[in-house]
């Protein structure tokens, strides 16, 4: 029994059982994905072993070996790499218990990201409860922790390479397969845009039909900023050559309240036409976000999600906020202490702008930037074109850097701000919020979030809820990590 959301497949079910993606688009590309990210995994523990033997027998660590390197017995690589097999082989193993190798898509696919953190934990962890309980191990403790460290970059490295090899293919119309969305309203343009912005999923959407087409202009613009564009392809009449024409494999049907008997009769003429059948189920309740799908045997049952989250969450995640908050003050401090009198310099003025934002549960609270625009300029507006005359030139390059928003740390210390989180929007735009968009009010704003990480950024927040909302419903400390983690990345890498 096949199941489809528009924005998520909700891949795990409770008891932490998971749902792979129904959508393996051709199984030799699917199989062949899984063959490579296995293949690259288990290369990468094998390298890291070797690698760690390396290091460890480096004259750099001449002071921490008890023994000279003549007197070791590691001269020989065979026991390393032997070893780095057979733990090759057990990540293998953990990785695919929990689901590592089953295609399925999350938002920017940060469900991997979290997995991934969790099968090297597991891998270590028994790497190190073997190095004990083995007395004979040939290689010594040290060494298996510097594999450790070596093995997860390695890791992420590789697949991320290989994922990024894949998108290029699809991108190229290799193994990708074409489909056609039947009705261009809201929801299939939602839908659309998900697809889209998804690549991995192996789908490539080849146009609309609609019952209204002789009313619409062609072609049909959506996703954020009106990115995406795909043409109507006619009426739900014209499906069957539309398919021929196109290629389709999948029929993806997003009509709220479609009539049972209509539905029944465009499944019975995709299995003629051998086209598979999916279709977005009407929640009439709240957005897409808010819903999960399980199973009882076969029975399919929708839930609605709620947002809970445990005391001991809260605690944890209020204190590494404190105590990394503290931690950037110290260390950032004299950077921060540069930019004020560097500001001081190019535009006179305060050097800390101020303004009332919107934070958990619609509390208003005071954010801290560093000034960027002109003493002049309105304190509450839309953001500034790039060219802004507004923006003095020190102040667009602290916009670009992102280093406007340090003082922010300050909001995180004093608890009106996470470092992980929805950012926070002016009075005048929550004001103006929709009751799925005020659902970004039930979590703690934060300098940086899943939108930030995207590639949507340059488009205004609240039109970009489905980032926070699938962060509010899957708040975890891990999640918090790889939005960090992925921070960082875009900051260096200068996207």
């Amino acid at each position: 029994m096949n199941e489809f959301s528009a924005f998520d497949h909700d891949r795990f079910l409770p008891g932490g059982q998971h749902r792979p993606s129904p959508f393996a688009a051709i199984p030799w590309r699917a199989k062949l994905m899984t063959l490579a990210l296995m293949s690259s995994d288990f290369l990468a523990v094998v390298t890291a072993y070797f690698l760690s033997r390396m290091v460890w027998l480096s004259p750099w660590l001449d002071g921490i070996r008890l023994r000279p390197v003549e007197d070791l017995i590691y001269d020989n690589a065979s026991p390393f790499l032997l070893l780095g097999g057979g733990m090759g082989l057990i990540l293998l193993l953990s990785f695919g218990w929990l689901g590592m190798y089953k295609r399925g898509v999350s938002i920017l696919n940060v469900e991997e990201d979290v997995m991934l953190i969790k099968g090297l934990a597991l891998n270590i962890t028994i790497s190190m409860a073997m190095s004990f309980l083995m007395r004979d191990l040939p290689m010594p403790r040290i060494a298996l922790i510097l594999s450790a460290i070596i093995m997860a970059p390695l890791i992420i490295i590789g697949r991320r390479f290989i994922r990024a090899f894949g998108n290029w293919l699809l991108s190229a119309g290799v193994g990708a397969q074409p489909v056609i969305i039947y009705g261009a309203g809201e929801t299939g343009r939602q839908l659309a845009s998900r697809i889209m912005s998804n690549s991995q999923l192996g789908l490539t959407p080849v146009g609309f039909i609609d019952n209204h087409a002789d009313e619409m202009e062609g072609w049909v613009n959506f996703g954020p900023g009106n990115k995406y564009r795909l043409p109507v392809l006619g009426a739900f009449s014209q499906f069957v050559s539309s398919a021929e024409s196109t290629g389709a494999k999948y029929l993806f049907i997003s009509i709220p309240r479609l009539r049972t008997g209509h539905l029944l009769e465009v499944q019975a003429l995709c299995r003629k036409v051998g086209v598979a059948c999916f279709y977005v189920p009407h929640f009439s309740l709240g957005p897409f976000r808010r819903w999960g799908l399980t199973f009882i045997a076969d029975v399919p049952l929708a839930y609605e999600k709620v947002v809970t989250t445990q005391l001991s969450h809260h605690l944890i995640k209020r204190t590494s906020d404190a105590c990394l908050s503290i931690a950037a003050l110290i260390l950032l401090g004299p950077l921060m202490l540069l930019i004020a009198g560097l500001i001081k310099i190019f535009s006179p003025g305060p050097v800390i702008f101020q303004q009332d934002r919107i934070g958990r549960y619609g509390r208003t609270f005071r954010i801290y930037k560093f000034r960027t625009m002109d003493v002049k300029a309105p304190v509450y507006a839309d953001k500034p074109s790039p060219g802004s005359p507004q923006v003095f030139t020190l102040g667009r390059i602290l916009r670009k850097t992102s280093l406007d928003e340090l003082p922010q740390l300050w909001n995180v210390l004093k608890g009106d701000m996470s470092l992980v989180g929805p950012r926070p929007d002016m009075p005048y735009i929550v004001e103006q919020y929709s009751p799925s968009q005020r659902e970004r009010l039930l979590a703690l704003p934060g300098m940086t979030g899943l939108w930030q990480v995207s590639a949507d950024r340059n488009h205004p927040i609240h039109e970009n809820i489905d980032y926070d909302l699938y962060y509010i419903y899957n708040q975890s400390l891990l999640l918090d990590f790889v939005i960090l983690f992925r921070t960082i990345f875009c900051l260096f890498s200068g996207h």
